[in-house]
């Protein structure tokens, strides 16, 4: 009688622990889904402090992503992140002459258009500027060009998200060109409907993300492009 009583609570212990266990994995796929799969990232890289820079090269037609997460701010902070888009490379290589490894810049063969989006999450109420080929802390009278004109839309799982902006630039054949970067993030000290400031444990393990995807294409002209 004992045994069987004994056996019966195992059973029902190990029933309990794959049940959490199939809980836990349909959390994952859902936050993996909200997080990823909604934004369709091309390519993708997560980090989790968003002091990073984030270098696109742009030489023929091509979509890049990259996807940078929140989730260690407060109401208070402020922080930025900085990123550029050019239309060649440094590479390496190995000179057969010699034997040794020396670099060479390689650019696109023809003009390229591209168009830099910038969405984020709802999730957190951030306010954003971003500065073109211009620096804030060089420059006082640096333009934002978000400037208030993010919109919220819904995607097709429809997930509400922020269109910071939508930016398009061309870059002349064979002239090596970049546009830089400084998307500036700030965590507001505002106030509830009860009049009090936001509170550190209100936001506690919350999740925000920002993607920043660049759409490339050539421009082909035969009277310019040999």
């Amino acid at each position: 009688m004992i045994r069987g009583k004994y056996l019966r609570e195992r059973k029902a212990i190990r029933f309990k622990r794959r049940i959490k266990l199939i809980v836990c994995a349909l959390i994952l796929v859902i936050l993996h889904r909200i997080i990823f799969s909604s934004y369709s990232l091309y390519e993708s890289e997560a980090n989790s402090n968003l002091n990073v820079d984030v270098a696109f090269f742009v030489l023929e037609n091509e979509n890049l992503g990259h996807l940078i997460t929140l989730d260690d701010l407060a109401p208070g902070d402020e922080t930025s992140c900085s990123f550029s888009i050019a239309n060649f490379r440094i590479e390496e290589y190995t000179d057969e002459t010699d034997g040794q490894l020396k670099e060479r810049q390689v650019i696109a063969e023809t003009d390229i258009k591209y168009k830099l989006t910038i969405r984020t999450t709802t999730n957190l109420p951030l306010e954003y500027k971003l500065y073109i080929n211009d620096n804030p802390v060089e420059n006082a009278s640096a333009v934002d060009q978000i400037n208030g004109g993010a919109t919220v839309n819904q995607d097709e799982y429809n997930t509400y998200f922020n269109k910071l902006i939508e930016y398009e630039n061309t870059f002349s054949y064979n002239d090596a060109k970049t546009d830089t970067y400084i998307l500036e993030v700030k965590f507001p000290k505002g106030k509830t409907a009860t009049s009090e400031e936001y509170l550190d444990y209100t936001y506690q393990n919350i999740i925000d993300a920002i993607e920043i995807s660049v759409e490339a294409e050539q421009v082909v002209d035969d009277t310019t492009n040999p």
